[in-house]
């Protein structure tokens, strides 16, 4: 199954799903009936169906407890996790992840499979809004993989990992991300194809660079291999579509969503964020506010506070009136800063400035995060902005961006008072 996931076609995959049934009506165990489980789950995502798909990965869950194999357990809770995500569940999704006694076992028996847990804990910390977080626990993956000499493993955690550093504005880092995978991990496989699209995606937004995108071709096996990466791919390159005024990628896109959505909340909205932002770039705001508003509320009750707050600042943007912007904005800043996504935070606070509004934090005066403090103790020590850049592994762009926050946090007027300030401030010893 995983074989023909990764280069197989959809007739291979029905024939290896029907396999997988047989097998468990032969075979009596818990683990051959986890197995048959799957092989349902699969030919009802073949089918477009991810409500029964859904149902049968959990019933499939409750067989693999039972026999503990941790090579079943690891690639059921794998199929229970993606569509807990595609039906809005990122409580289940997140519980999925956790093996029990399996997960001792399962770096003698599937070495990559710990890889692959950290990255999908890392895409749960992103949804959730946490990006410090994800980053960290891609960073465990990554290192797992290159500690065991895993290639593969190693492609697709740096492709995961240039994907969250764009979305904090790391660019350059994430492009040096890409640049390893290309020079030595580069595939053809359907997985890590979708995860490089998402990333150079990603990156030519992030750095204004939309234009350079070209139009994405929905093939569903790369879909099904990776459902929250295919709606995450889809959704970024909706973003992209629009930026570049390509309506008819766009209205495919759209389409895409609205087919995976008819049986799956998470897609379901992001099909109306997408039919939106073709409605502003139509020149009809007015119709797009209420399904972005809609959208962003449906994301947040799912617990997908970032792509929730994606939607609701282009609510924000396209609001019939200022009081209705300044209150979605408002979220909006909240929630990007407490992500670490500066890149939409930056948006959040130039349309915050253009209503008149300022930017509210949920830090006191003074107080700097992680990031924060590491630049301004470098500027203490006399580095220049590229310098600084390069020793934390950032664009130039991104550390102006953080000098700009740290003056507004410590309300200082100039980088001679930052310097005097980290002085001041560094720690005893």
């Amino acid at each position: 199954m995983v074989a023909d996931l990764r280069h197989g076609t959809s007739d291979q995959l029905r024939g290896i799903a029907d396999k997988m049934i047989i097998f468990a009506e032969r075979t009596p165990s818990a683990a051959a009936q986890a197995v048959g489980c799957s092989g349902r789950a699969l030919h009802a995502m073949l089918d477009g169906d991810y409500e029964i798909a859904l149902r049968a990965a959990r019933d499939g869950m409750t067989f693999a407890v039972q026999d503990d194999n941790p090579v079943v357990t690891s690639g059921t809770a794998r199929w229970l996790f993606m569509l807990s995500v595609l039906a809005g569940d990122l409580d289940t999704a997140t519980k999925s992840i956790t093996f029990g006694d399996s997960l001792n076992q399962i770096r003698l028996d599937l070495p990559s499979a710990v890889s692959s847990i950290a990255e999908r804990l890392a895409l749960v910390h992103y949804l959730a809004g946490d990006l410090e977080s994800a980053l960290e626990e891609s960073q465990r993956g990554l290192d797992y993989a290159r500690r065991t000499d895993i290639s593969r493993s190693i492609g697709r955690g740096l492709r995961i990992r240039a994907f969250l550093l764009a979305e904090r504005g790391d660019l350059t880092q994430a492009g040096n991300c890409l640049s390893e995978v290309a020079e030595r991990y580069q595939t053809d496989e359907n997985q890590l194809v979708a995860y490089w699209e998402l990333a150079e995606t990603t990156i030519a937004l992030q750095s204004g660079q939309a234009s350079r995108t070209g139009p994405l071709t929905y093939q569903r096996l790369r879909f099904l291999h990776d459902p929250v990466v295919g709606c995450l791919r889809l959704t970024f390159a909706g973003f992209a579509a629009v930026a570049r005024k390509d309506v008819d990628n766009a209205r495919e896109i759209a389409d895409w969503l609205r087919e995976l959505g008819r049986t799956a909340p998470f897609p379901q909205a992001l099909a109306d964020q997408q039919q939106a932002l073709m409605m502003i770039a139509d020149g009809e705001p007015d119709q797009a506010w209420p399904l972005l508003t809609s959208a962003a509320d449906r994301l947040a009750a799912m617990g997908m506070q970032l792509l929730s707050a994606q939607a609701r600042l282009s609510a924000a943007e396209s609001a019939p009136t200022d009081e209705e912007a300044r209150q979605a904005v408002k979220i909006c800043l909240a929630v990007f800063e407490r992500a670490g996504a500066v890149p939409w935070l930056d948006r959040s606070r130039q349309l915050a400035r253009k209503l008149g509004l300022r930017a509210p934090t949920t830090r006191k005066t003074g107080e700097l995060t992680k990031r924060e403090a590491q630049i301004a103790r470098l500027v203490g020590d006399g580095l220049s902005n590229r310098e600084v850049a390069a020793q934390l592994f950032l664009s130039e762009r991104t550390v102006e961006t953080h000098l700009r926050n740290i003056y507004a946090w410590l309300e200082l007027p100039s980088r001679w008072a930052l310097t005097r300030w980290a002085n001041d401030h560094r720690p005893a010893g």
